[in-house]
């Protein structure tokens, strides 16, 4: 049977619109999954850009510790130095003697408001500046008088030539009624009380020394009475004889 023209155009025809709907299909496939991948390709760039930071930022808080490791390390020397330095001149006899810290902690044992420490710089006896003084005074009550005397008596018998600091220290309280000018003339002031004390029992004056610290070396927290009790006090800080150079007189004129 023949088949007319028109029949044979209409199959052409309807078979390139069946490629040509194909190829269009194929082609959005392709275009999503060209979208896929860029946005996968993307996320893998915020990825590694993300990695990139978290990097960074670890490498800098490696060194940040790197440093502050060397600080650590760099204070530890400077203790260990001046430790080694300290141990030396013990070696050499004039350091604290053993006897002279044992009697002290016996001292202490008998009177509560003495307290002995060995700290860096040497062998600390505080002493309560309640016991010492009236609230704002710099002069000492007998019972702070007394105090001063037995420690001054077991300096003399049990020490050899040690250097004594003596040390004022106060609480955080203003100065409002008493006539100091402040807690530094406050604590300066009764260190030199009780430096006086101890030179009129028989410490040899060139010795002793004073420092005034105010508010500034707290061992307690001032938010409470007690710990302010406990900051008001005085330290009489003993240790190895300091070697202190002397000036030499100016050269009379020629």
């Amino acid at each position: 049977m023949a088949i007319s023209g028109s029949r044979v155009w209409g199959v052409l025809a309807a078979g390139l619109l069946a490629t040509a709907l194909a190829g269009c299909t194929e082609l959005d496939q392709l275009k999503a999954a060209n979208h896929q991948l860029d946005a996968e390709l993307q996320a893998s760039r915020n990825s590694v850009s993300a990695l990139e930071a978290e990097r960074a930022q670890w490498e800098s808080s490696l060194r940040e510790r790197e440093d502050a490791a060397k600080a650590a390390q760099l204070d530890a020397d400077m203790w260990k130095g001046k430790y080694q330095a300290l141990e030396g001149a013990g070696k050499e006899g004039a350091g604290v003697s053993p006897e002279l810290a044992e009697q002290l902690r016996q001292l202490a044992l008998l009177n509560p408001g003495l307290r002995v420490r060995q700290t860096q710089e040497g062998l600390v006896v505080e002493v309560g500046a309640d016991i010492l003084f009236d609230s704002g005074k710099a002069e000492l009550k007998a019972e702070g008088r007394t105090t001063i005397k037995r420690i001054a008596d077991v300096i003399k018998a049990q020490g050899t030539d040690e250097t004594l600091r003596i040390d004022g220290h106060t609480d955080n309280e203003p100065i409002k009624r008493s006539g100091w000018k402040d807690n530094w003339e406050l604590s300066a002031a009764r260190a030199r009380t009780v430096l006086t004390a101890m030179v009129a029992e028989g410490i040899a004056p060139e010795r002793v020394y004073l420092a005034g610290f105010a508010l500034y070396r707290p061992q307690a927290t001032n938010d409470t009475p007690q710990g302010r009790q406990q900051n008001r006090r005085v330290e009489i800080l003993i240790m190895p004889k300091l070697k202190l150079s002397t000036l030499a007189p100016p050269s009379p004129p020629q």
